[in-house]
């Protein structure tokens, strides 16, 4: 079997993004080094982060890559070796790391270097 998998760009960030997530033991280092970034851990972030900053660019490509990157994490041990991955904007940069192209740590920080350029 083959999978399709796209992961999503900008605005895809909200309040609740990490509710599924956000409790798996295999991204917490990805949440970690997202923190890093933020300078807060994403989990709470999005919690209590103000509508426009949920919005501004470098935060928003930063929350989308960790949410699409933490979501490969939980499924990496049961969904098909054989799988289709892209990605629509900032997306593309976590659909690199999904496809196994680049380390989820790299992803992060090249989303982090792309809201920045």
């Amino acid at each position: 079997m083959t999978l399709a998998i796209l992961c999503s760009g900008q605005g895809a960030q909200r309040a609740d993004m990490f509710e599924l997530t956000g409790v798996a033991p295999c991204a917490d280092a990805l949440f970690e080094h997202a923190g890093r970034l933020l300078g807060d851990d994403p989990r709470d972030w999005v919690r209590h982060a103000e509508p426009d900053a949920l919005r501004e660019n470098r935060a928003a490509q930063i929350l989308c890559t960790v949410q699409a990157l933490a979501a490969a994490a939980m499924l990496d041990a049961v969904w098909p070796r054989r799988r289709c991955v892209a990605g629509y904007s900032v997306g593309e940069v976590a659909s690199w790391s999904v496809a196994g192209m680049i380390d989820p740590h790299d992803a992060l920080a090249l989303a982090d270097a792309r809201a920045c350029a």
